[in-house]
């Protein structure tokens, strides 16, 4: 079996070709390898580049080719009545089956618009503001530089720098893109431990939970987080609010824990009052347990009394 896609290949078939190898032949299912999907593909099947006006001369049975037509044979995007070509990566992906994580729905947004107008950041902003905000397009020139050297399509121009090979261009974008695709899964998997933690009024409390629940808890309502994990005790501020933390903490610390009052950091922004962090973990238990933590700042937040005990 081989793969067949286009010579200097874009977003859409780099993606279309991971996409389908994942999750159409199945190779992002088996065993955990050190090897992505796409190089065990390599170890056993081939992936050729040829013109995207390639009439699919050769073809065998069992061959795909990914956007480009050959000759009628090949999985495109759908062509619109306006003239627009849309991905032959949202083709693929409601052929894969099973829970689709929304990355891909996010992903597949994306190379449609890229695809299909040639600049998808644009594109998705101007609908954003004129759908969603009541406001005017966006033109082109305005979309800033530090926003776009974030993107998919940034890296994908660093990459094609570095890598003049095709097929290594498509190896190493297709690393990238497992990448993110479980960082997607970790994502909703910590959505899901959310549900499940404790809040005092508008705090909540993550005890011994994976990276990334924090997220989930500000994006589900939480103004503070109270981490805990055994050793480092801490409250973390949404972005979405102001006030400071630390004046909030503090005074709890020196008045009742003056022992491990010097222990505690406060950031001088503001949003992060903590007794071990990630970057600098405590090595012995906080005297503070975190519902004593999270009853103490949703006194102050919520304007309401909980029952605080320390």
């Amino acid at each position: 079996m081989r793969f067949f896609t286009h010579v200097h290949p874009d977003l859409d078939a780099i993606a279309s070709v991971w996409a389908y190898i994942r999750f159409i032949f199945g190779y992002g299912f088996g065993k955990p390898s050190e090897l992505s999907p796409v190089e065990l593909a390599l170890k056993e099947h081939q992936i050729l580049f040829v013109p995207a006006n390639w009439d699919g001369a050769g073809m065998e049975k069992d061959d795909v080719a990914i956007d480009i037509e050959a000759g009628g044979k090949g999985i495109k995007g759908k062509k619109l009545s306006s003239g627009r070509v849309m991905s032959a990566f949202a083709t693929i992906i409601p052929d894969a089956g099973g829970e689709i994580p929304f990355m891909l729905q996010s992903l597949t947004d994306f190379i449609e618009a890229q695809d299909s107008t040639g600049d998808g950041m644009h594109a998705i902003l101007s609908e954003h503001f004129v759908k969603r905000m009541a406001g005017t397009p966006i033109q082109r020139t305005n979309v800033p530089e530090s926003l776009r050297i974030g993107g998919l399509m940034a890296v994908l121009g660093a990459y094609g720098r570095r890598y003049k090979n095709d097929l290594t261009l498509l190896v190493e974008y297709s690393r990238l893109l497992d990448d993110l695709y479980e960082g997607a899964v970790h994502r909703e998997k910590a959505h899901e431990t959310a549900k499940n933690c404790p809040k005092v009024g508008s705090v909540a409390i993550a005890e011994n939970v994976p990276l990334g629940v924090n997220g989930a808890l500000f994006e589900r309502g939480a103004k503070v987080v109270v981490y805990h994990d055994g050793h480092s005790v801490g409250a973390v501020r949404s972005s979405e609010h102001d006030f400071n933390i630390g004046d909030i903490v503090k005074p709890l610390i020196e008045a009742h824990f003056t022992a491990e009052a010097k222990e505690w950091f406060y950031h001088s922004a503001g949003f992060l009052a903590a007794r071990g962090t990630m970057k600098s973990p405590a090595t012995s238990p906080s005297k503070i347990t975190p519902e004593a933590l999270a009853a103490w700042i949703s006194q102050h937040i919520d304007h309401a009394r909980p029952e605080v005990s320390v």
